[in-house]
């Protein structure tokens, strides 16, 4: 409720497997949330931004994929396709160097994240 147009708004709880755009079991509390939120604002319209870690070009272009993979499944939830646009970053916007020094950095690095377009 907070939120105004151009907040951002990191998804701790989404995770994917390595080197892939599929979304661990252990995602599913962050969707269902992000699901119920978009339910709650019928005009809300988001951005989901894609972010990678640990390496120095997003060649596959994963990114770009895990954004497009959680608005898959908001649409599939039926949250309107018009609602949700997506981009990848890549590894453009760290929040740690690269190469990370940690786990944690890499865990940071590698992230989900919404910006409000419109509510």
């Amino acid at each position: 409720e907070l939120s105004r147009k151009g907040t951002l708004i990191r998804l701790n709880d989404i995770n994917f497997y390595q080197n892939t755009f599929a979304i661990m079991p252990t995602s599913k509390r962050g969707i269902d949330e992000l699901i119920y939120v978009m339910n709650q604002y019928p005009k809300l319209k988001i951005e989901i931004q894609g972010h990678i870690c640990c390496v120095d070009k997003d060649v596959k272009n994963l990114s770009t994929d895990r954004a497009k993979q959680v608005k898959r499944i908001l649409v599939s939830e039926g949250i309107g396709e018009r609602r949700i646009t997506v981009k990848g970053f890549g590894v453009s916007k760290p929040k740690f160097a690269i190469p990370e020094k940690s786990d944690y950095e890499a865990a940071r690095n590698r992230r989900v994240e919404i910006m409000i377009l419109d509510k």
